[in-house]
């Protein structure tokens, strides 16, 4: 009697086990393929393609794991903010510092730039209370900037050709 009580124990419990290691396989199958059909879709969102197969792989990876983090980020809960994929989501960190922070700015503090001498102003006396500078024309709107490395660059490099270089003038 113990001895079958027994066996139908670890019966049960090697069942239990077979089909939760099918279904977690099967689950992590849809995981999968869900992931596949996101980057897809990821990718006619926002125009990417790549050079081969294998470049897409690695890319579909990255993608994979920036979306992990984002879910497991937005899961916490402890924060004021949520995260959520954006057209650099094929990117590793490492690859977005290169290719968006302007790694080529210059190492000192004190290099002289141009349009870094003193600036004077010309009439202390009338000065406003408050300025909205979207009255002024001084504020536009976001643009994507690209890879503007070169601070000495960035005023003439990284305007669309529509905003004035200096509106207030």
């Amino acid at each position: 009697m113990v001895l079958t009580t027994f066996v139908t124990a670890m019966f049960i419990v090697l069942v239990r086990t077979w089909a939760s290691q099918s279904t977690s396989r099967t689950l992590y199958a849809d995981e999968a393929s869900s992931m596949v059909d996101m980057h897809q879709k990821w990718m006619s969102q926002y125009g990417r393609t790549y050079e081969d197969e294998a470049e897409k792989e690695m890319r579909s990876k990255i993608f994979m794991e920036n979306v992990r983090y984002v879910e497991n980020f937005n899961k916490q809960g402890s924060h004021s903010y949520k995260l959520s994929i954006n057209e650099f989501a094929d990117l590793t960190t490492d690859e977005f510092l290169k290719y968006y922070t302007g790694s080529n700015m210059p190492t000192t503090r004190h290099s002289k730039l141009p349009g870094s001498e003193s600036f004077r102003y010309e009439n202390l006396t009338d000065v406003y209370a408050t300025v909205d500078w979207r009255d002024k024309g001084a504020v536009t709107p976001i643009k994507d900037q690209g890879k503007c490395e070169q601070l000495t660059n960035w005023s003439i490099s990284c305007r669309d050709g529509k905003t004035p270089p200096n509106p207030l003038t």
